[in-house]
């Protein structure tokens, strides 16, 4: 079975499942939007936080993939300025 890397953390998941495992992200289909794992509220891919439920959405650098805490402003490995 194929997989492919999830969006949100790079974490492999195979094609037939629904989300990633690690990090709770839901992947969207054709007929489907994409939401929330913790509430089920539509959500939008650039979104850091829910606004329903106020979970807060796996942050990665785009330079260098490092996990970030969502209130940085600067990534503390590779100082990448980190777009708000």
């Amino acid at each position: 079975m194929s997989s492919s890397k999830c969006p949100k953390c790079g974490e492999k998941i195979k094609k037939d499942w629904k989300g990633c495992p690690n990090c709770g992200y839901i992947k969207e289909t054709k007929n489907e939007a994409l939401v929330c794992s913790n509430c089920k509220a539509e959500i939008e891919e650039d979104w850091i936080r829910c606004p329903m439920c106020t979970k807060f959405f796996e942050i990665k650098c785009p330079k260098c993939d490092y996990d970030l805490e969502s209130n940085w402003r600067a990534c503390p490995k590779c100082g990448e300025l980190i777009k708000k």
